[in-house]
C-alpha cells in the first residue's frame, strides 16, 4: 500500500490530488482550497484506476470542472472528512 500526491494551482485555487494504492488499483481523493473558504474534499468511491497517471488525469479534470462549474458537482462531495460516510453500512 502506498500513496502519491500531485499539487497544482488553477483559477486561484490550490488543488491537491491524492492517490492511494490498495490491492493493485488506485483510489482518488481531491481537495480544492478556494481563497477565504473551507477546503472541499471529494473522494471518488465508484472508480479505481490502474496507475497514478490515470488517476491524476481524472482528478485534474474533476477539479477543473468543479472550479469552473461548481453546482453540478455538489451532489458528489464529502464536504469534510468528519462528515459521515454515506456509503457506510
Amino acid at each position: 500500500m502506498g500513496s502519491l500526491t500531485y499539487k497544482m494551482t488553477y483559477a486561484a485555487c490550490e488543488v491537491t490530488i491524492v492517490g492511494i494504492e490498495l490491492t493493485a488499483c488506485w483510489h482518488l481523493a481531491v481537495e480544492v482550497c478556494r481563497p477565504g473558504r473551507e477546503p472541499v474534499v471529494w473522494r471518488d468511491r465508484r472508480s479505481t484506476f490502474p496507475d497514478f497517471q490515470s488517476l491524476r488525469s481524472h482528478g485534474v479534470l474533476w477539479a477543473k470542472r468543479f472550479i469552473d462549474d461548481g453546482a453540478p458537482y455538489q451532489q458528489e462531495l464529502m464536504l469534510r472528512p468528519d462528515y459521515p460516510d454515506p456509503d457506510a453500512p
